[in-house]
């Protein structure tokens, strides 16, 4: 997975993680006939209305996002590692903000201070995702 040596920790977005891999093995392997992939480009040309993110069906939706990945990649190259640092940063920028507010948290034995720094490091990022 390419995407973790941008992102550390497993915080990217299904929609994300699966669409731009999507993606990317078009792109570094056009000749290959992959009956799966065309099945999920064909479904996600069928409801092209859904957003990137919708992952009712099993994230089937999330596979066609490969459309959107690959039309990025050729704008730029460098898009889908923005895009995936700027993810860890903000993350990085969470948690270090909540870890200043630790002190007010409530006497919370530390396995629970972590958990609940981490709750809300991850609230900041999915806003982000």
């Amino acid at each position: 997975m390419i995407q973790f040596s941008y992102v550390t920790s497993d915080k990217v977005p299904t929609w994300a993680l699966e669409g731009s891999a999507s993606a990317m093995s078009m792109l570094v392997f056009p000749q290959a006939k992959d009956r799966l992939m065309t099945n999920y480009l064909d479904a996600w040309l069928k409801t092209p209305w859904l957003p990137l993110y919708d992952e009712r069906g099993s994230c089937v939706h999330c596979y066609g996002g490969a459309w959107w990945w690959t039309y990025l990649a050729r704008l730029s190259p460098r898009i889908l590692p923005r895009y995936l640092s700027a993810l860890e940063a903000a993350r990085e920028l969470a948690l270090a903000m909540v870890a200043d507010a630790k002190a007010d948290l409530p006497c919370l034995p530390e396995p629970s201070q972590q958990a609940a720094l981490e709750l809300v490091a991850d609230s900041v990022v999915d806003r982000y995702s």
